[in-house]
């Protein structure tokens, strides 16, 4: 994981320049883990009085800092749920936070945005706070955008683990959530197979499921 590791330390800076941002010399970031992202604006003052002139120049000048700050800020804290993002698939093996009963809605809830924001920028809209950076981190964990996909690549992994652990695809219906998805690949495939009705099983899935000896006839 250190190419992830050090993917997630992606500098703040580069972040900026990359969303248009022109950092001053005196403006200094940064963002410590495992605590809370900071970000900190040096101040200085000349002690000196200046003109109505230079007294709206400096006005002017700390509304552009403050926007600066404002959007620092902003990269920060997201960069700050991207760390747990990677902190959560490290121990999940996959990027699907769950919303409800999560125990971190707040992530849940930021995952769910981040998809929101691919599909605005994908769909040419401007109010897309998405970047090529922040898909490149995203995508370097194997974050996946379409919500639907994420969750069949999830099941597949659990149901990987659950034919290491017990040899067999025979999931117990205590297992509500996978025992359901398998019964829903067999049905779609046998779909998939008559080419009767719409079916979202795909020579991909059929492969996959293949792969590990899947037996798709239902137990008797």
């Amino acid at each position: 994981m250190n190419t992830v590791n050090n993917l997630a330390l992606v500098s703040l800076i580069d972040l900026a320049v990359e969303d248009g941002a022109k950092l001053p010399q005196n403006y200094k970031l940064r963002c410590n883990w495992p605590g809370e992202p900071e970000c900190c604006k040096k101040s200085e003052s000349t002690g000196e009085k200046s003109d109505s002139k230079g007294e709206k120049s400096d006005s002017k000048s700390e509304k552009s800092d403050a926007t600066i700050h404002l959007k620092s800020d902003q990269m920060s804290l997201w960069l700050y749920q991207f760390k747990k993002l990677v902190k959560f698939h490290e121990r999940n093996g996959h990027c699907n936070v769950p919303t409800g009963s999560s125990k971190d809605p707040v992530l849940a809830r930021w995952v769910k945005r981040q998809r929101y924001q691919y599909k605005l920028l994908r769909s040419g809209s401007k109010s897309s706070n998405m970047t090529p950076r922040r898909i490149q981190l995203l995508e370097s964990i194997g974050f996946v955008w379409e919500l639907r996909v994420a969750i069949w690549n999830q099941r597949f992994q659990e149901l990987v683990a659950f034919k290491e652990a017990n040899g067999h695809f025979n999931v117990p219906a205590s297992n509500q959530k996978l025992s359901i998805w398998v019964k829903c690949q067999r049905r779609q495939h046998r779909l998939f197979l008559s080419g009767r009705k719409p079916s979202n099983m795909t020579i991909d899935r059929i492969e996959a499921l293949n792969s590990i000896g899947f037996v798709w006839g239902m137990r008797k």
